[in-house]
């Protein structure tokens, strides 16, 4: 009975190395922990940022387009123009 008593107790001092090592180890690596959800949190910040600029740039780039193809009418119109004139001319 007394050695199962010795047995227990060694168990018990065992455990508590065990747990001391544990803490050690989970107190060495917070720093590290708390450096990575810096870096995801920057991340995600930066996600986004990124997400709100290329919203930007979409709408940008429909208003550009629109521009475009306006521009693109005209010139077809004013050469559409040009075109019947110097037939006009040609013909007579």
């Amino acid at each position: 009975m007394i050695y199962l008593l010795f047995l227990f107790k060694a168990d018990v001092i065992e455990i508590n190395h065990m747990m001391r090592d544990i803490g050690a180890i989970v107190s060495e690596q917070s720093p590290i922990i708390a450096g990575i959800e810096q870096t995801v949190t920057t991340a995600n910040d930066n996600i986004i940022a990124g997400n709100q600029q290329l919203l930007g740039a979409s709408r940008h780039q429909k208003k550009y387009r629109k521009k475009l193809c306006w521009l693109l009418l005209i010139f077809l119109v004013i050469a559409v123009i040009v075109a019947i004139v110097i037939i006009i001319k040609l013909k007579t």
